[in-house]
Protein backbone atom coordinates (compact mmCIF):
# COMPACT_ATOMS: atom_id res chain seq x y z
CA UNK A 1 0.00 0.00 0.00
CA UNK A 2 0.85 3.93 -0.57
CA UNK A 3 1.41 5.95 2.27
CA UNK A 4 -1.59 7.15 3.83
CA UNK A 5 -3.59 4.27 1.81
CA UNK A 6 -6.34 2.93 4.37
CA UNK A 7 -8.03 0.72 2.31
CA UNK A 8 -7.20 -2.79 1.80
CA UNK A 9 -8.30 -3.73 -1.45
CA UNK A 10 -5.94 -4.63 -4.45
CA UNK A 11 -7.31 -1.82 -6.58
CA UNK A 12 -6.23 1.13 -4.03
CA UNK A 13 -2.53 -1.02 -4.09
CA UNK A 14 -2.46 -0.58 -8.03
CA UNK A 15 -3.13 3.33 -7.83
CA UNK A 16 -1.29 4.69 -5.32
CA UNK A 17 1.81 2.60 -7.39
CA UNK A 18 0.75 4.86 -9.78
CA UNK A 19 1.85 7.96 -8.04
CA UNK A 20 5.28 8.10 -8.92
CA UNK A 21 4.44 8.17 -12.86
CA UNK A 22 1.99 10.99 -12.13
CA UNK A 23 4.79 13.05 -10.16
CA UNK A 24 6.84 12.40 -13.66
CA UNK A 25 3.95 13.36 -15.99
CA UNK A 26 3.70 16.73 -13.45
CA UNK A 27 7.33 17.59 -13.80
CA UNK A 28 7.63 16.99 -17.01
CA UNK A 29 4.35 19.02 -18.22
CA UNK A 30 6.31 21.38 -15.60
CA UNK A 31 9.68 21.61 -17.46
CA UNK A 32 7.32 22.14 -20.63
CA UNK A 33 5.86 25.42 -19.34
CA UNK A 34 9.39 26.56 -17.57
CA UNK A 35 11.99 28.84 -19.02
CA UNK A 36 14.44 26.43 -19.87
CA UNK A 37 12.70 24.17 -22.05
CA UNK A 38 11.96 24.84 -26.12
CA UNK A 39 8.91 21.96 -26.52
CA UNK A 40 6.39 22.97 -26.35
CA UNK A 41 4.35 26.46 -27.98
CA UNK A 42 3.69 29.66 -26.57
CA UNK A 43 1.69 32.35 -27.73
CA UNK A 44 2.30 36.37 -28.73
CA UNK A 45 1.47 37.44 -25.23
CA UNK A 46 2.80 34.90 -23.33
CA UNK A 47 6.07 35.02 -25.42
CA UNK A 48 6.27 38.76 -25.21
CA UNK A 49 5.68 39.06 -21.35
CA UNK A 50 8.36 36.47 -20.86
CA UNK A 51 10.95 38.24 -23.00
CA UNK A 52 9.93 41.52 -21.13
CA UNK A 53 10.45 39.82 -17.90
CA UNK A 54 14.22 38.25 -18.32
CA UNK A 55 15.09 41.90 -20.01
CA UNK A 56 13.91 43.58 -17.06
CA UNK A 57 15.26 41.52 -14.45
CA UNK A 58 18.67 41.72 -16.07
CA UNK A 59 18.34 45.49 -15.97
CA UNK A 60 17.73 45.45 -12.08
CA UNK A 61 20.12 43.15 -11.69
CA UNK A 62 23.02 45.48 -13.53
CA UNK A 63 21.18 48.23 -11.88
CA UNK A 64 21.43 47.03 -8.25
CA UNK A 65 25.33 45.83 -8.82
CA UNK A 66 26.49 49.07 -10.25
CA UNK A 67 24.52 51.05 -7.58
CA UNK A 68 25.65 49.17 -4.33
CA UNK A 69 29.45 48.99 -5.73
CA UNK A 70 29.54 52.40 -6.66
CA UNK A 71 27.62 54.23 -3.66
CA UNK A 72 31.32 54.21 -0.93
CA UNK A 73 34.31 54.34 -2.07
CA UNK A 74 35.26 51.56 -0.40
CA UNK A 75 33.25 49.23 -2.33
CA UNK A 76 34.81 50.62 -5.87
CA UNK A 77 37.10 47.86 -5.95
CA UNK A 78 34.52 45.62 -6.28
CA UNK A 79 33.06 47.68 -9.28
CA UNK A 80 33.99 44.46 -12.03
CA UNK A 81 31.61 41.64 -9.47
CA UNK A 82 28.94 44.04 -10.59
CA UNK A 83 29.56 43.50 -14.13
CA UNK A 84 30.36 39.56 -13.68
CA UNK A 85 26.69 39.60 -12.06
CA UNK A 86 25.27 41.51 -15.01
CA UNK A 87 26.96 39.45 -17.51
CA UNK A 88 25.88 35.64 -16.02
CA UNK A 89 22.38 37.40 -15.76
CA UNK A 90 22.69 38.24 -19.47
CA UNK A 91 23.62 35.00 -20.33
CA UNK A 92 20.87 33.04 -18.19
CA UNK A 93 18.34 35.55 -20.03
CA UNK A 94 19.65 34.77 -23.27
CA UNK A 95 19.25 31.52 -23.17
CA UNK A 96 15.83 31.65 -21.69
CA UNK A 97 14.84 34.00 -24.13
CA UNK A 98 16.08 31.59 -26.88
CA UNK A 99 14.36 28.99 -25.32
CA UNK A 100 11.00 30.80 -25.72
CA UNK A 101 11.63 32.01 -28.96
CA UNK A 102 12.08 28.29 -30.27
CA UNK A 103 8.53 27.34 -28.44
CA UNK A 104 7.31 31.00 -30.23
CA UNK A 105 8.76 29.43 -34.21
CA UNK A 106 6.95 26.15 -33.25
CA UNK A 107 3.70 27.75 -32.50
CA UNK A 108 4.10 30.02 -35.74
CA UNK A 109 5.00 27.22 -37.66
CA UNK A 110 8.55 28.03 -38.55
CA UNK A 111 11.97 25.48 -37.86
CA UNK A 112 13.44 26.52 -35.14
CA UNK A 113 16.33 26.92 -36.91
CA UNK A 114 15.22 30.72 -36.99
CA UNK A 115 16.47 31.01 -34.02
CA UNK A 116 20.11 31.20 -35.27
CA UNK A 117 19.03 34.78 -36.32
CA UNK A 118 19.45 35.77 -32.84
CA UNK A 119 22.90 36.43 -33.70
CA UNK A 120 22.80 38.82 -35.80
CA UNK A 121 22.62 42.15 -34.01
CA UNK A 122 19.99 43.97 -35.87
CA UNK A 123 17.81 40.93 -37.52
CA UNK A 124 17.48 39.76 -33.47
CA UNK A 125 15.26 42.85 -32.98
CA UNK A 126 13.24 42.06 -35.96
CA UNK A 127 12.97 38.55 -34.96
CA UNK A 128 12.01 38.42 -31.59
CA UNK A 129 9.40 41.80 -33.03
CA UNK A 130 7.93 39.24 -35.87
CA UNK A 131 7.52 36.60 -33.21
CA UNK A 132 5.55 39.18 -30.88
CA UNK A 133 3.10 39.55 -33.31
CA UNK A 134 2.65 36.81 -35.92
CA UNK A 135 0.00 35.09 -35.65
CA UNK A 136 -0.15 31.58 -34.80
CA UNK A 137 -0.22 28.62 -37.07
CA UNK A 138 -3.65 26.07 -36.44
CA UNK A 139 -3.08 22.53 -36.38
CA UNK A 140 -4.21 20.60 -38.83
CA UNK A 141 -5.52 16.96 -36.96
Amino acid sequence: RGAGCAATSRSCCLRCRALPEQTLIRTITFMKDSFLSSQGRIGPVVFSIRVLLMLVAVAYIFYVGIDYFSHDEKHEFLMPLAYFFGIVALIIALFCILMQLIKRLNDIGRKPFWSILLLVPVLNVLLLLYAAVAPAKTQVK
